[in-house]
């Protein structure tokens, strides 16, 4: 499997330089990023046209308050023109969200949560709304909020005070997974996942999870199938559980609860030392493929398996794709294209775990015929990029924007980004510095996103 890997990269590395395509030019859609300058409330959003690349890029402030921190949480609404951002006081000693803002940056509204931390947050794929955890101001406990752009109201949908640690909405923007970790004492937790119907406000599901593993650990990374139908989720989140990562799949029409994998590394068996890095990466394919990215340390600690696999419901076999692990991925909705970045393993420290030069490690993309899973015909690369993460189709499909990396996948990049714009037809593409208005070097930059313009 490898050596065909190998070989399909060899054969299709892109050597062409970047040109104009038609999509380009006809793109409705232009990405949106923020940069930081060197002071602690200064911010703006740029526009980036990727029709009229050569032209000056946009740049908006962000409406941030004198004694207010740069947010520490930014989402950009997916239906185009809202962000979503909280931030502390400069005075805080710690970067405590205490105001969360919504600011539109076409019509230059602005609007104000009620004051109160928050922990996550995440908008609805219709834009529709906006989905918190937070803790108000005054109060001890944490509840999930829907604020919704309509109505200008803030909801609480969950009231009772136990601390969701992630937020997911399905696809068809009707329901939210939430992930519940909350101890109340050291032999009184609740560890669950659960669906809110958006459509009547009833909690259409809810399952202890403390019957498939330990009291103390939780769920996260929920991630819904695109029929909005199952939730493919990681446990072993909680570095202070006794508890190795594992996937698992929810299927919220029967209530049915699968483990998926079964890769639990010798630090977890008996005698180990119940530490090891690790880690997964899912992606959901269709609506019977999942693809599944672990690696982890096997018989001895400095041996590393790094793998990719597709898991396909209908018949519960999980198929070996190719021997890489893949820290970042995104597939185009439109032409099923899929960008992923093989990176080398590090471990806690930012240490690689594996030493390696392979071909196949960097940044492709490349379609997948599920129905030839077992064949040698599953995997189609169909160009080689420049190392990078953060990969985000536009919603035509037509162009995908990242920013270069070579050392994992942050969620921030520390001075210039260096953006790359790809055209989904052909794999040209060109690579831009991303800099402050004056042109000169920000302080870090975060991408955001596509919108409509």
């Amino acid at each position: 499997m490898k050596t065909k890997w190998l070989l399909l990269i060899w054969i299709t590395v892109f050597l062409g330089i970047y040109t104009r395509t038609v999509a380009q030019e006809q793109s409705d859609y232009a990405f949106v990023f923020l940069v930081r300058g060197d002071r602690i409330s200064d911010g703006q959003i740029g526009i980036l046209n990727p029709a009229i690349i050569t032209d000056t890029i946009e740049y908006i402030n962000l409406p941030i308050e004198n004694e207010w921190r740069v947010p520490n949480f930014i989402r950009l609404s997916p239906n185009g023109n809202w962000v979503a951002f909280s931030t502390g006081l400069d005075s805080d000693d710690s970067r405590t969200n205490r105001f969360t803002r919504l600011f539109n940056f076409v019509s230059g509204e602005v609007r104000d949560l009620e004051p109160g931390y928050t922990g996550d947050m995440e908008w609805s794929p219709d834009g529709s709304t906006l989905a918190l955890s937070r803790r108000l101001e005054g109060s001890q406990t944490f509840d999930v909020f829907v604020y919704s752009i309509a109505t200008e109201s803030l909801l609480n949908i969950t009231n009772d005070g136990l601390i969701r640690i992630a937020i997911a909405w399905s696809p068809d923007s009707t329901k939210l997974a939430l992930s519940t970790n909350s101890c109340f004492d050291s032999e009184n937790c609740v560890s669950q996942l659960e669906v809110l119907n958006m459509l009547d406000g009833t909690r259409q599901i809810s399952i202890a999870l403390s019957s498939f593993f330990p009291i103390g650990d939780q769920g996260c990374r929920l991630v819904w199938s695109p029929n909005s139908r199952y939730v493919a989720f990681i446990i072993g989140c909680n570095p202070s559980a006794d508890v190795a990562e594992e996937i698992f799949l929810w299927d919220t029409s029967t209530s049915q609860l699968e483990q998926l994998t079964n890769f639990t590394t010798p630090a977890f068996e008996p005698g180990g030392n119940r530490l090891s890095a690790g880690g997964y990466e899912l992606l959901w394919y269709d609506d019977n493929t999942l693809l599944i990215s672990p690696f982890y340390p096997t018989a001895e600690s400095q041996n590393v398996t790094e793998q990719t696999y597709a898991f396909t419901l209908d018949t519960r076999t999980l198929t070996l794709l190719f021997d890489r692990y893949v820290d970042a991925w995104v597939i185009n909705s439109i032409t099923q294209q899929i960008a992923i970045n093989r990176s080398i393993p590090v471990d806690v420290y930012g240490n690689p775990i594996v030493e390696s030069d392979d071909v196949d490690s960097g940044t492709v993309v490349f379609t997948l015929d599920s129905a030839q899973l077992e064949s040698d015909q599953a995997v189609n690369l169909q160009y080689r990029l420049p190392n990078g993460c953060n990969f985000m189709w536009s919603p035509d499909g037509a162009m995908l924007a990242y920013l270069r990396s070579d050392y994992g996948c942050p969620h921030s990049f520390n001075g210039a980004g260096q953006l790359v714009l790809v055209d989904a037809a052909t794999g040209n593409y060109q690579e831009m510095t991303l800099t402050r208005p004056d042109g000169t070097d920000p302080a870090s930059v975060i991408p955001l996103g596509w919108v409509a313009r």
